[in-house]
């Protein structure tokens, strides 16, 4: 072992050595190190500290964008642009919020059904598949009790999208909907050209399962998450109904959009 050595002499003439090895070095050193290292870290802190209380939102960003963080609790939000930007405003539809477009597809009871038979109307749409064994037997039955929930509203519609619309046809979507045992006055199971339903999910609701090949004949969309659209085709939320967190927050915004209506 390597070390240093120091002579020092005592007052009666004795010379005497001490040897400190290269470990009590090193470890004096990381000691240093580590000093210096919360000097920096704590000058790091107070500047980032005098930074944030010198920054002020209405010089960087717009109207819209600044109004993200000012939630209320007595209206929804828009969704606006291609995040999905929550804008709260009263006076005006934000620009770029999104808007469901046009749409006809087929339900279970063999009607064309689309958007032009929910104008007016407040609507909760999702995406599921009849022969469907993980995420579907959460998300309906949840769903299903969502529509007991607001049993009491009048305009408030149900819509499902089928993801295998080749498979589910209305009568297999009828039966499929028996068996979920749900109230079909109001909640309409639709099926119809696939690329139409896929293009709706995936541009308009951002429903998509992430494959990096969506022209491959694998292309498979799956969602867990229900959109409520307002009177006016506007989408107002967005909710995981997986599991049941969202689901007084779900029943709540409805009845508060319904109540604006």
């Amino acid at each position: 072992m390597f070390y240093l050595t120091h002579k020092s002499k005592s007052k009666a003439g004795r010379v005497h050595e001490v040897r400190m090895g290269t470990s009590y070095v090193r470890s004096g050193l990381r000691i240093i190190g580590l000093f210096l290292s919360s000097l920096l870290l704590l000058s790091g802190i107070i500047n980032c500290k005098r930074e944030n209380e010198s920054f002020d939102p209405r010089q960087k960003y717009n109207e819209e964008i600044r109004s993200f963080d000012r939630g209320s609790e007595d209206r929804l939000p828009y969704l606006v642009g291609k995040d999905f930007q929550p804008v709260w405003k009263r006076e005006s539809i934000p620009n770029k919020a999104r808007k469901v477009p046009g749409f006809a597809f087929t339900d279970q009871d063999q009607a064309s059904y689309g958007s032009e038979n929910l104008k007016g109307d407040i609507y909760l749409a999702n995406f599921f598949f009849t022969e469907c064994n993980g995420i579907c037997p959460m998300t309906m039955p949840r769903l299903r009790q969502v529509q007991k929930d607001i049993g009491d509203l009048r305009g408030i519609k149900l819509i499902s999208f089928s993801v295998t619309p080749d498979v589910d046809t209305p009568q297999v979507m009828k039966d499929y909907a028996g068996r979920l045992g749900i109230d079909q006055s109001n909640w309409h199971l639709l099926t119809g050209d696939r690329e139409s339903i896929y293009t709706l999910a995936r541009e308009t609701f951002g429903a998509d399962t992430m494959l990096k090949d969506r022209k491959s004949d694998q292309d498979f969309l799956h969602s867990e998450e229900a959109f409520l659209v307002d009177q006016n085709g506007y989408l107002r939320g967005i909710y995981n109904v997986r599991g049941s967190g969202d689901l007084e927050r779900l029943v709540g915004d409805i009845r508060l959009l319904h109540s604006q209506n």
